[in-house]
């Protein structure tokens, strides 16, 4: 059986229309550049149900870049988790206990 799991990209496309009705002009602008330049490219295929996994692989890359890259690195966990945490505050039912194994 094989059922088909949301993606960090597809909980990503519904966090960025929350944050547009939600946040300043400035933060969604922001945050939308970062997650769709810097983060679903690399793991927007990624099934949400391995959220943990997520952040930690996540954390670990940007903290492996070099010092001019860093803060890049810093702010692409930092919306990592923005997303996650919308995902279990706002959304939970849809994309975590649904996803669940």
């Amino acid at each position: 059986m094989n059922k088909q799991q949301t993606t960090f990209g597809q909980v990503a496309e519904d966090y960025i229309q929350w944050i547009k009705s939600n946040r300043t002009e400035r933060f969604w602008k922001t945050q939308e550049r970062i997650l769709r330049e810097d983060v679903l490219p690399a793991i927007g295929d990624v099934p949400i149900s391995n959220g943990i996994g997520i952040l930690s692989d996540n954390m670990h890359s940007a903290l492996s870049l070099p010092l001019e890259k860093l803060e890049q690195g810093l702010r692409a966990v930092n919306a990592v988790n923005a997303v996650l945490g919308w995902s279990l505050k706002y959304a939970p039912y849809l994309y975590v206990r649904s996803n669940a194994i």
